[in-house]
């Protein structure tokens, strides 16, 4: 399938985008500016992007990189914490990136 025709026929679509991915680091294609960007496409205008990030008390320079890597393509891109006892940490965070919602 050709992206951009993907991205194209979709462009303003979501509403809301849920990105659980793998860890970062693990599949590197998931996690370049160009992926983010054309996510960024795909969103309508005053929609968001959620994304699950890692642990702060593990992997900070993880979360501070990609925290300053999506504040380069949203004008919004907050991180929030939560501890999830089901995690070896039981601390992690994830990441709400928008243009419009704050």
């Amino acid at each position: 399938v050709d992206e951009q025709l993907e991205v194209e026929s979709n462009r303003g679509s979501y509403e809301v985008v849920v990105l659980d991915s793998t860890d970062y680091g693990a599949s590197e294609s998931l996690f370049t500016e160009s992926f983010y960007r054309r996510l960024k496409q795909l969103m309508a205008k005053d929609s968001i992007l959620v994304a699950n990030l890692d642990s702060p008390s593990w992997n900070l320079d993880t979360v501070t990189a990609v925290q300053l890597h999506l504040a380069g393509i949203f004008k919004h891109a907050v991180v929030m914490q939560s501890h999830q006892p089901t995690f070896l940490s039981g601390h992690y965070s994830f990441i709400f990136c928008s243009d419009e919602i704050h």
